[in-house]
């Protein structure tokens, strides 16, 4: 017997602790998801709602007076916090449009 001989047997052992850890890290993640779908549910919160600020949003953040309504306006229809919110809108929506 070589040297060699005892290297598929642990290349194999080595795939199959792999495997089994995938596995526990996807059900893991499944379980973490329904958790997180029946709290968006309880709040009455859609996956969508936080991909982009509504019309009214924007239009309030394209005025520099108006940035603390259209503050309070994105963390309405969100349930973002303060500093989430105003990272949407200082930082994003506010950049892009006039001083």
């Amino acid at each position: 017997m070589g040297m060699n001989d005892g290297q598929p047997w642990l290349l194999i052992a080595a795939l199959a602790v792999g495997a089994c850890t995938l596995i526990r890290v996807r059900e893991r993640l499944r379980h973490t998801e329904a958790k997180l779908d029946a709290l968006f549910k309880h709040f009455s919160i859609e996956w969508g709602q936080f991909s982009e600020p509504s019309e009214r949003v924007k239009e309030l953040a394209q005025d520099p007076s108006s940035r603390i309504p259209a503050i309070r306006a994105h963390r309405e229809q969100t349930g973002l916090g303060l500093k989430e919110a105003v990272d949407v809108i200082i930082e994003g929506l506010a950049k892009h449009t006039r001083p």
